[in-house]
């Protein structure tokens, strides 16, 4: 079944890509930009990610931190349990709970905010992307630019009109000249 809808959403796609270039004039000036290569080397993208990876590497230490001081309680309680008089015993298996509980919210946070952060990220990087590309194309005429995937909507496109290279290279002085 799954294998059917993936058949059916890639006849669609080739079909509405030959369409729209079919559909389109021999007047219409068709671009190509291979959209992953774009994401990839932009430097707005690779700083985004680097400062990301930073802020959950010190959240990922607290996390361990607080793991950490779960663990070393519960191996002194395991070696001296047999020690513990019942209600000691109690207590400290009480106080325990309570140190994995924090450990598992903390990690739970972590996660949400880790997700929340890469959301953000990537809203802004494509915003910009698209905004560069958009004004890319209107200032060199293009009418149509089609970003090429690494599943493949495009399966051909003559290096003549892959501007991804262009794109990349304006994108990123734009980039670095606006710190």
């Amino acid at each position: 079944m799954r294998k059917e809808i993936h058949l059916i959403v890639y006849v669609i796609l080739f079909s509405a890509v030959g369409y729209l270039l079919f559909a389109v004039s021999a007047k219409t000036k068709v671009a190509v930009v291979q959209s992953q290569v774009v994401v990839d080397e932009y430097d707005g993208m690779l700083e985004a990610r680097h400062l990301y990876e930073k802020e959950m590497e010190g959240l990922n230490k607290k996390f361990d931190t607080q793991k950490n001081i779960f663990e070393i309680k519960r191996r002194v309680y395991d070696s001296l349990q047999n020690s513990y008089t019942a209600e000691d015993r109690q207590k400290q298996l009480y106080e325990l709970e309570q140190l994995r509980q924090t450990a598992y919210k903390l990690g739970e946070a972590i996660n949400k905010k880790s997700e929340e952060k890469e959301t953000v990220l990537l809203e802004g990087v494509f915003n910009k992307i698209n905004d560069y590309i958009e004004r890319y194309g209107a200032e060199n005429g293009l009418q149509v630019i089609i970003g090429t995937t690494l599943s493949g909507n495009v399966l051909y496109a003559n290096e003549a009109i892959d501007v991804t290279e262009n794109v990349i290279k304006g994108l990123n002085e734009e980039y670095n000249n606006g710190k």
